[in-house]
């Protein structure tokens, strides 16, 4: 009987031989009774779920903000309000794990775009990235925004977790404002202490070269992550070649962010980041978007992306002359990391390593916002299935975030409800016609006018 009620998708995604038609266990274990109680009744929808790799037509119950129940069967009674979808896609809210909160970088020569972290997180919802990771900003900014947030007393916006400043071992010390200089064990552990005072979500660790000189010692990273594992705090660790990378993970890493430009993934390394559940943050959109923009500009008349970036800003895009910067250095370690990506990201996925999606926007050629979507197209475009992409910006960021999101009982209600498949084309993220946050519907147009 239960079979008989499912309903069975055909479709042309990634991995089709593996995907049922259904939720699995999930909705084996969900549906129940057919009639529910007052709340909200999102019917009638694909529900496309990353997590298990699964389409399925179904309901969602939902009561305040979370998620009471997935059912195939309609309920004979509800009281709540139901909200028909006549089939549209619905996906779970989509997470940026690696973000400048502030700004949108203005091109060469041209300025910035400025936007303060409040408006950042609000223009991250209006792209329906639901939450976002900041991995750097100032302490006396990003964490009184994330705590007042926290407290439900700012304005809507997308939700924000923070590692404040990043540590490192080079530079001026700031104020309490810029990078923390830590350039011994000692010192690392002070300074780690006073940050945790500040309940940061992560830490992050540059440990990358620097004018042929390491940012950071290897024994001052060790330090870091092993007093951040007894503060049981997760570290994300900046790397600039897999060298940095494989002493990262060997000290115990959470994550690894971005790639290396000039080598390929080594494949002894990709299976033991895989054996320690060590994610990676590879930033596609920060190491390949500007000199995709500099070759197309038809990206910058992305009707998305100018809901969410300044007119003026992409005007200083358009203006660039593809010949004229053709060789400015963004374009030449770009271009260089292009003999590279696709056989990296394949290696990761191949050895079975949780790979998130993070844009690094807030710098050159990224938007706040959109450069997840790109991010999405980009990991696909170089090696992941459209499964493992659309994981990468959900389930996979709400493990390393600690989020509980998606199609089960009890996960937050935060969903995109979208008018055209993401498995078709996986730019359909974009096609967001609702957003759903945190059970209630958000008013994107009043969003919008207000920047």
């Amino acid at each position: 009987m239960m079979a008989a009620c499912r309903a069975r998708l055909d479709h042309r995604a990634d991995d089709a031989s593996r995907m049922p038609g259904m939720l699995g266990a999930l909705l084996l274990a969900t549906l129940s009774s057919p009639t529910a109680t007052a709340g909200l009744l999102l019917a009638n929808a694909h529900l496309v779920d990353p997590a298990t790799k699964s389409i399925t037509l179904a309901h969602v119950h939902i009561e305040g903000a979370k998620v009471v129940e997935i059912s195939t069967e309609l309920p004979p009674r509800f009281d709540g309000e139901t909200i028909d979808l006549q089939g549209r896609y619905l996906i779970p809210g989509l997470v940026d794990a690696h973000v400048h909160s502030g700004w949108n970088r203005g091109p060469i020569g041209a300025p910035d775009e400025e936007l303060g972290i409040e408006e950042t997180a609000r223009r991250m919802l209006i792209a329906g990235v639901t939450a976002y990771l900041d991995l750097g900003s100032h302490a006396n900014r990003i964490f009184p925004v994330r705590d007042e947030q926290r407290l439900g007393k700012s304005t809507l916006a997308a939700d924000i977790y923070a590692a404040g400043p990043v540590f490192v071992s080079i530079g001026r010390p700031g104020a309490g404002n810029g990078p923390i200089i830590v350039q011994t064990r000692m010192e690392a552990r002070r300074e780690l202490d006073r940050l945790a005072a500040k309940h940061p979500d992560v830490i992050k660790v540059v440990f990358d070269w620097a004018r042929e000189r390491r940012t950071m010692d290897e024994e001052v990273m060790r330090a870091l992550v092993g007093h951040a594992q007894e503060l049981h705090l997760k570290t994300v660790v900046h790397i600039g070649t897999w060298e940095n990378a494989r002493l990262a993970v060997d000290a115990g890493a959470t994550a690894i962010t971005h790639l290396d430009d000039t080598a390929e993934f080594p494949e002894a390394l990709a299976e033991a980041m895989a054996a320690k559940h060590v994610f990676s943050i590879p930033t596609m959109a920060v190491q390949q978007d500007f000199l995709d923009v500099l070759e197309d500009h038809r990206l910058l008349d992305n009707p998305l992306l100018r809901l969410v970036a300044g007119e003026d800003l992409l005007n200083g895009y358009r203006a660039l002359d593809s010949t004229e910067y053709a060789d400015c250095p963004t374009c030449r370690w770009q271009r260089e990391g292009r003999k590279y990506y696709g056989a990296s990201l394949s290696r990761l996925a191949h050895a079975g390593v949780p790979i998130v999606a993070g844009s690094d926007s807030g710098n050159l050629g990224t938007f706040q916002g959109f450069s997840l979507h790109r991010e999405l197209i980009l990991l696909h475009q170089w090696g992941l299935s459209i499964w493992d992409a659309l994981a990468a910006g959900t389930s996979r960021a709400y493990e390393l975030l600690g989020l509980n999101m998606g199609f089960s009982p009890g996960a937050d209600a935060t969903f995109l409800v979208l008018s055209a498949s993401p498995l078709d084309d996986i730019a359909n993220t974009q096609r967001i016609e609702r957003i759903l946050f945190h059970g209630q519907w958000v008013d994107r147009t009043a969003l919008v006018t207000r920047h």
